[in-house]
């Protein structure tokens, strides 16, 4: 499940979550299903960059989920390419500091909670930590690629 958010100006951002595919299809598959969906919301909404969020290797990945978190950064960058978009990574650490405060909430789950309570705060409801993500990594490239931009799709890859 990964998660979206997008600019809109004059409206609330769009944002959700997406399931790419079911666990345990193939990384061919996985990686297909990931670009059926991606390329026709950046034809559709043609925004002027995607950022995506850089992959979290924990060390009890395994090699199955460390593919795919890896994967759908090197496919965002390269569907955004192909559509004449650029892309850039954000970084999780400086994205959940600019947007919570604090870079270190002492764990995944208290992160989580943190940029969950700051979307609730901002009047947004995200169905989950996903989208919240996603919420968060808007706010930061709004403020570090200068002000109001249309974002465009910004996820958060899960295994």
């Amino acid at each position: 499940v990964l998660g979206y958010a997008m600019e809109r100006p004059g409206q609330p951002p769009l944002y959700g979550e997406h399931r790419v595919a079911a666990p345990g299809v193939s990384i061919g598959r996985f990686g297909k299903l990931f670009n059926d969906w991606l390329a026709p919301m950046l034809r559709m909404h043609r925004p002027a960059l995607v950022v995506y969020e850089a992959a979290i290797l924990p060390g009890k990945q395994d090699m199955h989920a460390a593919e795919r978190l890896i994967g759908l950064g090197v496919l965002a960058a390269t569907i955004s390419e192909m559509t004449g978009i650029p892309a850039r990574k954000a970084g999780n650490s400086e994205v959940c500091k600019f947007f919570t405060g604090h870079g270190n909430h002492g764990g995944r789950d208290d992160k989580k909670i943190a940029v969950i309570r700051e979307c609730h705060l901002r009047g947004w409801r995200p169905q989950g930590d996903n989208a919240a993500d996603a919420l968060a990594t808007l706010c930061w490239a709004q403020h570090t690629y200068g002000g109001k931009i249309d974002s465009g799709p910004l996820f958060r890859p899960e295994p």
